[in-house]
């Protein structure tokens, strides 16, 4: 026999009691019985609901890693958002706070996104579908999902104002949807090549960068205004040897001087460390590597696998370190061996 549904109601006013004087974990539990009981009724909306609360209490309260578990039932039903509007907005704080914390195993995030992007389709919104998609392929870069990323790329690179189509959103700088494809596209390949980069994949990274800067020029944007053009670029250049993108390092400076951002420091001090790096001082580079990585403790941890891979390319010996990064978090794209390159003249 299903359990009364007025027994939701009584655990989710024991959630509001408890939230209201601070008690996390009596909040916490409250929401697991009332999703429990839910779960047990059967009705999509009513699991949603207390799913999605109850992912909101561990989220304020609880341990990043059953996050993900809390939300199972919301995944499980055909409609996610349908009974709690606001979880559209919780997305990426959401998927971003485990990957912090968790790192980038559970795919349960990757459904998570999936269902967003279907949301929007459904709702005739392409712009943030796409930034839904933008989002998701963040983890296939953090994983080294080198075929996924290509593919991604072409589809989008073959993508016009015209297929993209008109919604209520859009970039903030496009004056309408179907032109926003071209801020989309420049998302898109800067995603692709921090990807390609990390995974050694200079091929993609090189063919990333020309779609990058295609989108560049149809945007009409200024290159040397763009902070996220101008790093993951030098530093594709400064791996691979790209002669023709070495003009921008000056940009690149110049941008990162003035960056406002959490993680502007460890951006700053990862371009001294390429510096260094370039002028073949090695010692150098190894220790500002090395405060890159004290840098990045708390951020992302393909920031902090980025830098000590750096590290130990100047000679530090971070390598267990790495390694057990890299198993624990799954961000095996710094576990990728190179490919061979583009053959073009660099």
């Amino acid at each position: 026999m299903a359990a009364p549904a007025n027994q939701v109601e009584t655990m989710l006013a024991r959630a509001r009691s408890a939230r209201q004087v601070g008690d996390g974990p009596a909040c916490i539990e409250a929401l697991r019985a009332a999703s429990a009981v839910a779960v047990e009724r059967g009705e999509p909306d009513g699991m949603a609901l207390t799913s999605w609360r109850h992912a909101k209490a561990i989220y304020d309260f609880g341990a990043p890693e059953s996050l993900m578990d809390a939300l199972g039932p919301a995944l499980s039903v055909e409609a996610p958002f349908r009974a709690y509007p606001r979880g559209l907005d919780a997305v990426e704080r959401v998927t971003r706070h485990v990957w912090d914390h968790v790192g980038y195993s559970d795919h349960r995030v990757d459904r998570l996104w999936s269902a967003y992007v279907a949301h929007y389709r459904v709702e005739g919104d392409p712009y943030l579908a796409a930034m839904g998609e933008v989002h998701a392929a963040w983890a296939w870069a953090c994983r080294g999902e080198v075929t996924a990323l290509s593919e991604w790329l072409e589809r989008w690179s073959a993508t016009s104002p015209r297929t993209l189509g008109s919604g209520p959103h859009r970039h903030a700088d496009a004056p309408d949807t179907g032109s926003s494809v071209y801020w989309i596209q420049m998302d898109v390949a800067r995603v692709v090549l921090r990807g390609a980069t990390w995974a050694g994949e200079e091929r993609l990274a090189w063919t990333a960068w020309q779609a990058y800067e295609d989108a560049v020029e149809d945007a009409g944007v200024q290159r040397d205004e763009q902070y996220w053009f101008l790093e993951p670029v030098c530093r594709g250049a400064l791996k691979f040897g790209w002669k023709r993108a070495l003009p921008y390092l000056p940009a690149w400076q110049r941008a990162a001087a003035v960056l406002a951002h959490p993680r502007a420091p460890l951006h700053r001090e990862v371009l001294r460390a390429e510096l260094a790096r370039a002028r073949g001082d090695l010692p150098g580079a190894e220790a500002r590597f090395m405060e890159a990585v004290r840098l990045a403790a708390g951020t992302g941890p393909e920031w902090l696998a980025d830098a000590l891979t750096e590290a130990e390319r100047c000679g530090a010996d971070t390598t267990d370190t790495l390694q057990s990064l890299i198993a624990s978090a799954s961000v095996t794209a710094f576990a990728r061996s190179s490919s061979q390159d583009t053959g073009e003249e660099v």
